[in-house]
């Protein structure tokens, strides 16, 4: 457990060094600083060294006419309580604009450039939630038609894996293709796998990372997920 405060300006932070300087000059608050400096056996030169903390955080400042000026505790604990409530405020407007990026966090990473868009075009689509998404998919691939292009970041482990690469069995054996991406590191976390769809038929190609789940059915569907990611 931390130490408790030893006094009111450490609790605001302050070192306990810089709370015991505080202590010794706030009393002396209104008097030239070479007065107080020679009361406290220091120069000018090192009061104002070892006061840097206290005029850094706005508890004393000297003025122009050198006069040492150092707020009294009340005081103090009323500005820290200003600039914590001032900081309060801003944290909850950052956090007020993140909640109102946040749906744009799946598509933003992945929309060209405007200038690279062309015309657009709508598409329907469907979001699906809950269920058996294999199910879902197993329906999809064997009622199509065309190739099956994959990017398949992470979709390894069974028994959705082998699952899986049963509806892919079926679809080669009718002649249809399926072609896949895998990230490098599949051939150290997921050789089986690899090897087995390699042996089914399946065409495979390595890039370093893939961005995204990724399923296109031939012309006519191509399903994501909701966000974007693995």
């Amino acid at each position: 457990m931390p130490a408790p405060a030893q006094s009111v300006i450490s609790a605001l932070g302050f070192p306990r060094a810089a709370a015991r300087l505080y202590e010794q000059v706030r009393q002396q608050s209104g008097r030239p600083l070479d007065a107080v400096a020679a009361q406290l056996r220091r120069t000018p030169e090192e009061l104002c060294r070892d006061l840097e903390a206290l005029l850094d955080g706005g508890l004393a400042q000297i003025g122009d006419d050198g006069v040492l000026q150092v707020l009294p505790p009340v005081e103090a604990v009323s500005a820290f309580l200003r600039d914590a409530a001032d900081s309060a405020a801003t944290a909850h407007r950052r956090l007020e604009d993140v909640v109102r990026a946040i749906p744009h966090l799946s598509s933003a990473p992945v929309r060209p450039p405007d200038q690279d868009v062309g015309e657009l075009q709508p598409l329907d689509g469907e979001i699906s939630t809950g269920g058996d998404p294999l199910s879902l998919l197993h329906r999809l691939i064997t009622e199509g038609s065309g190739d099956l292009l994959w990017l398949r970041p992470d979709q390894w482990r069974p028994p959705a894996e082998d699952l899986m690469a049963d509806v892919v069995a079926e679809v080669l054996a009718s002649g249809r293709r399926s072609r896949a991406i895998y990230p490098v590191r599949a051939l150290a976390e997921a050789p089986a796998t690899l090897a087995h769809r390699a042996g089914l038929g399946e065409e495979i190609r390595l890039l370093p990372d893939l961005p995204t789940r990724m399923l296109v059915l031939g012309p006519t569907h191509a399903i994501l997920p909701e966000p974007l990611g693995f």
